[in-house]
């Protein structure tokens, strides 16, 4: 949501964190078309932003860039292979990175869904607390030692009424 790619890169001791425009460079091209690149000579391809190389330290000889997509198709990043071992890359390399591309974003939404279930279980949480009498008044409880069960009454007003009425429960304390 920041129109910026970033990435953590391995630098000593530590991790450094770089970040470019989302539609610079090899990662920006692929993120902006969303069609995958394979690229055999970094260098001769004029996207390429030989700064971050400078930046690491690091001598990026071929890329293999891939889109990351959500289930919808929505593109939410990029995938970056680079320097081969051996040779360039090639179409079995990209459907790898695919392959592993689709977990990857499988997983992301499933982290996004859950924070998301997370954070509203907790505003619910707020909500509740701050809005219920029983709640409120009943915060001195909270410090007590919990038992299996028992019978505890309050004073709670009633809302049509206007006039406080005992109320029994069953609650866990």
């Amino acid at each position: 949501d920041t129109a910026e790619l970033f990435s953590r890169v391995a630098v000593g001791d530590g991790v450094r964190e770089i970040r470019i425009p989302a539609s610079a460079g090899i990662a920006g091209a692929v993120f902006q078309s969303g069609v995958p690149e394979i690229i055999p000579d970094a260098y001769q391809d004029e996207r390429f932003n030989p700064e971050v190389d400078r930046q690491t330290g690091y001598v990026t000889r071929n890329i293999l860039c891939v889109p990351l997509t959500n289930h919808e198709g929505k593109i939410s990043g990029v995938t970056q292979a680079l320097n081969r071992r051996t040779g360039d890359f090639t179409a079995a390399d990209l459907a790898l990175l695919e392959a592993i591309n689709r977990q990857a974003s499988n997983a992301i939404e499933e982290a996004r869904l859950v924070e998301l279930l997370e954070r509203a279980r907790r505003e619910e949480a707020h909500v509740v607390q701050r809005d219920d009498p029983w709640q409120r008044r009943c915060a001195a409880c909270a410090r007590q030692p919990r038992r299996a069960s028992s019978v505890h009454a309050m004073q709670v007003q009633a809302p049509d009424a206007g006039l406080a009425q005992p109320r029994r429960e069953r609650v866990a304390l």
